[in-house]
């Protein structure tokens, strides 16, 4: 009974990710979410980037990305933060 039940559970959450996910992008949604996102993080927009992105993604060429091709294209990791250097301490302001 639990083993059914977790099955069902799990058939309506993939469903309903598979209905959230966006069925295709074009280059131009694309471009606009890509400058959306940069507007709202206050970074400056880099179309040619955004292309180049889109370019890479679109596996067959047909210049729409798909379901599938938008699954099999993650996010690229951030970069690590550099540690911070270790504070230097007076060496000479003691008095002699």
């Amino acid at each position: 009974m639990k083993r059914l039940f977790l099955l069902m559970v799990l058939m309506m959450v993939g469903a309903v990710a598979q209905a959230a996910a966006p069925k295709e992008v074009t280059l131009e949604k694309f471009i606009a979410q890509k400058e959306a996102a940069a507007k709202k993080a206050g970074k400056e927009f880099n179309k040619a980037g955004a292309e180049k992105q889109f370019k890479a993604k679109d596996k067959n060429g047909d210049g729409v990305l798909s379901g599938d091709e938008l699954v099999a294209a993650p996010k690229a990791p951030k970069a690590p933060k550099a540690p911070k250097a270790p504070k230097a301490e007076d060496e000479g302001s003691s008095e002699e």
